[in-house]
């Protein structure tokens, strides 16, 4: 019997010993940027297509920005005095939104009959494109880089009649726009400061050293690094069928590219403080407490972030140490038994 319970016993406590020495802090990073500004971004098609009788133009301005949240945890082991970070699953959201005014205008010079006009008001066109990933996308990661690609199907936005005199003739426009939308994010490294030491986990799955107080809770400020690179191309397909003197006349639905100025930048987001409780607390009667936490929470709270102390856990593994006690000595009292009475 006692070897079946040692086998079962020993294992957990030298197990929760080891749980006890990490301690975890949860990492949350995030930055919203307009990577192309409403002044930056502004088009003019000029008169499309060349040489025809039927031309549109469109001039444009409009710009967008980028979302980048991820959350996880970081995590601290005093027996190693290293640090490490893991992101939670689909912990990681790479929005897109992006917003163009175009304003249009058509001519036409048919059997010696000219016309110009302006179709008002511009229109307002805005895509929004989000994906899920798993953080924090360091090198080595098998899910690096978090991709964020797709066609916005073309869809009719203006079907208008043109101002033109009816004496002359008549006529309509339509509009149609799509997209293709391409961006990748990278996490280049986390850069970890506490106020003496520095590390840089700058790949995925990998613990890095990082020098501290067993005695005092360990205070840190992380800051992630990426790479961003984005790139939208909007596709125009404008149609005019004209009615002059009694002639029909059509411009077909053609494609008009326009393409934004891709994004190549690296991020870096602001830095976020993360706390890990000590292990040891050496109290003025000279003996060795656990942890720092507070006698009713038993948790210490540093710039918003709240960790749970290593109590539970030092509880846990002074129990099983009292159990393996209790079964030694039931050991030692069958042996005494069988000795005073052998078969």
């Amino acid at each position: 019997m006692f070897r079946l319970l040692s086998s079962v016993l020993l294992p957990l406590l030298f197990a929760t010993s080891a749980a006890a020495s990490t301690e975890s802090a949860p990492y949350f990073t995030e930055r919203t940027a307009p990577v192309i500004a409403t002044d930056e971004f502004d088009y003019d098609s000029g008169w499309q297509p060349p040489n025809s009788g039927i031309q549109v133009r469109f001039t444009a301005h409009g710009g967008n920005s980028i979302y980048v949240g991820m959350g996880g945890d970081g995590f601290y082991d005093w027996d190693t005095q290293q640090i490490s970070f893991e992101g939670f699953t689909e912990g990681g959201s790479f929005d897109v939104d992006f917003g163009i005014d175009i304003q249009s205008q058509v001519q036409f010079d048919i059997l010696g009959t000219q016309w110009q006009g302006d179709l008002m008001p511009p229109i307002t066109y805005g895509i929004f494109e989000a994906i899920v990933f798993d953080p924090y996308l360091l090198p080595g990661d098998p899910n690096r880089p978090a991709v964020l690609e797709g066609t916005v199907a073309p869809v009719t936005v203006l079907n208008v009649p043109l101002g033109i005199d009816l004496v002359i003739g008549s006529g309509n426009f339509q509009l149609a726009i799509g997209a293709d939308v391409y961006a990748e994010l990278l996490g280049n490294s986390i850069t970890v400061e506490s106020e003496t030491e520095s590390a840089l986990v700058d790949a995925w799955d990998l613990a890095v050293s990082l020098g501290a107080d067993p005695t005092s809770p360990l205070d840190v400020w992380a800051t992630l690094e990426a790479y961003l690179y984005f790139e939208i191309t909007l596709k125009l397909y404008p149609s005019v069928v004209l009615t002059v003197l009694g002639n029909n006349h059509t411009l077909a639905e053609f494609e008009l590219p326009i393409e934004t100025p891709p994004v190549d930048e690296t991020w870096i987001f602001e830095p976020v403080a993360l706390g890990f409780e000590a292990p040891l607390d050496s109290g003025p009667d000279g003996e060795t407490h656990g942890g720092n936490g507070d006698e009713e929470g038993g948790s210490t709270t540093f710039s918003d972030c709240s960790c749970s102390s290593g109590a539970p856990a030092a509880s846990a593994s002074a129990h099983g140490a009292a159990m393996l006690l209790i079964l030694l000595g039931l050991r030692r009292r069958l042996g005494r038994d069988a000795a005073r009475h052998p078969r």
